[in-house]
Order: structure tokens, then sequence, then C-alpha cells
């Protein structure tokens, strides 16, 4: 199997095996990688009953008041969390990028998180820089 083709879960798992089971999928290596950061960020450590400690603190600044601290907390914390639990990529903390935007009456607000990442694979290559946007 090539470099840009791999198995492993799609997120969210969804059933679709014979008796409603979850099965691997081939997919894009940079669609699963992206698949795993989305899951690292939106865990809270706790949440995965066999390893607790999986997953980002991310979820406990939503309430806090937007400022440059805050971002630069954001920012270490997704860049401690991709670090521990990603192996498959490298980030460094420039490449991650935390966006407000302010509530209205007619909408929610919204935070935007930009990941820029390379694949610590060699044999890997591709023509331009991968990323992955979650939205809070």
């Amino acid at each position: 199997m090539s470099l840009t083709q791999q198995s492993g879960f799609s997120f969210p798992m969804i059933a679709k095996g014979p008796q409603g089971r979850v099965r691997y999928t081939h997919q894009n290596t940079v669609a699963l990688i992206n698949y795993s950061l989305y899951q690292i960020l939106m865990t809270t450590p706790g949440e995965r009953m066999w390893n607790p400690e999986f997953g980002c603190k991310l979820r406990e600044l939503i309430f806090k008041n937007v400022s440059d601290t805050t971002f630069t907390t954001a920012k270490n914390i997704i860049l401690t969390a991709i670090r521990r639990w990603e192996p498959r990529v490298t980030v460094e903390p420039a490449d991650i990028t935390v966006t407000v935007t302010a509530a209205t009456l007619s909408s929610e607000a919204v935070v935007n998180v930009k990941v820029d990442y390379t694949i610590n694979n060699p044999d890997y290559t591709t023509q331009d820089g991968q990323s992955v946007t979650i939205t809070l």
C-alpha cells in the first residue's frame, strides 16, 4: 500500500460493515491525519474510558476573556496535545492560528483553529504543506 493510501478509522466512526460493525477504510493519509487531529482537539481528557489522558484541554478556555494571553495559552495547549498524540506530524507554534468571530444578534461566536503541519515520513512528498481547520 502506498504512503498516500492507508487504512484507519474515519471520523465520525459510522457502522458500515456487516452487523453494524465499524470497519477500517482505505483513505488518503492526509484525511486520516486530519481526522486524528480533529479527535485530539475535540476530545477533553477524561472522555475516553480506556484512555483518560487522551485529548486536549482546549475546551477549558471557551468562556475565558479573549486576549493575547488566552490565544497564547490555546496555542500551547494545542501544540502539546498534537506533539503527544500525533507522532506522524510536526507542528511548530507559528503553524497554529486561533481566530474568534464575535457573536452578533443573529449568530453565535465562532472559534476557528487552523493547524499547518508537515508529515514526518520522508517518503511522503506533497507539493504543498498540509493543514486542518477546526471550528469550536
